[in-house]
């Protein structure tokens, strides 16, 4: 699962710019006809009108020349203060710069002038997220599903909200209806993780099992199926496709291959601590945090509570708050009152 670790953790840049594709008909009504007798600028050409400056910013954009884009962002700000898909494409570019208080202001500008931009309401709270400001966050998901109810993505997304937030059991209804709207669009990986966190363990490793067939080197997906299905009570079934998982793989020694070493008993826990130390130093950290994390694992199966919660406080205290590793933790945690 540490693809889906870190995939998740890039998930917001990625989303934020995807989202420069996005315009509402209003947005789009906005510049058809000013822009389409400028089709063929060149970079060097002074420009002095808004539609063709943003034209041009979205060129730089998808050039990753973040800089020369907010350059002309602001000169068509400049001369035409009320083009709200200027405002709407800068405040994506702080946004994926981490300059949130820009961003929010950009977005709050397009909204104030048009209310029924939904995307633009979608991409704040995404960084209302970002700030841990779930309330916030969920407030602009909320408004943004009213006006774009069968949208699947804001969905998908406010699923993420509800679990950043602690509300598993609403990410799960969440999740399940932008599984139900646009499969096509969202992966079910995180489907999986959510069924785990609510203690839906016999669907969590059904799904699963989706995950490690169209990605069988997804190998934390094994792990964690592995997990869901003894916490199922499915033990045999559970170890028999964790030793196939290990057999198909016996010459890559790459994390996490002691997970499965340490959950088939050839190794012990001190075996599975040392190896992470053997990581490269930007690594360490994050199998520090799994580590912890599938040894806790570990001891709940075999019944091992205080031992258990002891290694979920530590992995919950390493994980980064957007990972599944962290909600792992947290879930298991809260089921224990803690």
């Amino acid at each position: 699962m540490k693809q889906l670790g870190s995939a998740m953790a890039k998930l917001l840049g990625i989303i934020l710019f995807a989202a420069v594709l996005q315009c509402t008909d209003h947005a789009a009504a906005q510049v058809t006809g000013e822009m389409a007798a400028h089709n063929r600028l060149a970079n060097h050409e002074q420009l002095s009108d808004a539609a063709s400056l943003h034209q041009r910013a979205r060129g730089y954009l998808d050039d990753g020349n973040h800089e020369r884009a907010l350059e002309d962002l602001h000169a068509a700000i400049q001369i035409n203060p009320y083009y709200t898909q200027a405002y709407y494409l800068r405040g994506l570019i702080f946004a994926k710069q981490k300059e949130y208080a820009q961003a929010v202001k950009d977005f709050d500008t397009a909204i104030s002038q048009d209310s029924s931009f939904a995307s633009a309401m979608h991409q704040r709270a995404l960084v209302h997220q970002e700030n841990r400001a779930y309330g916030q966050a969920l407030k602009d998901f909320d408004r943004a599903l009213a006006l774009e109810p069968m949208n699947a993505l804001t969905l998908r997304d406010r699923a993420f909200a509800h679990r950043d937030a602690g509300d598993y059991d609403q990410a799960v209804d969440d999740y399940e209806e932008a599984m139900r709207l646009g499969f096509s669009a969202v992966d079910p990986h995180p489907m999986a993780d959510l069924l785990f966190f609510q203690g839906r363990f016999l669907q969590s490793a059904q799904t699963l099992q989706q995950v490690v067939r169209h990605r069988p080197d997804n190998r934390h997906a094994a792990l964690w199926r592995y997990l869901a299905l003894a916490k199922a009570n499915d033990d045999r079934g559970a170890a028999r496709e964790l030793a196939e998982q290990s057999a198909r793989a016996t010459l890559d020694k790459r994390w996490p291959a002691a997970v499965f070493e340490y959950y088939l008993g050839r190794i012990d826990e001190s075996s599975l601590y040392a190896a992470v130390e053997t990581a490269e130093e930007n690594n360490k950290n994050e199998q520090r945090c799994q580590a912890n994390f599938y040894v806790a694992e570990g001891k709940l199966l075999k019944g091992a509570k205080d031992e258990a919660i002891s290694r979920l406080l530590t992995a919950k205290s390493q994980c980064p708050l957007n990972t599944s590793f962290f909600h792992g933790a947290n879930a298991e945690l809260k089921r224990f009152g803690q």
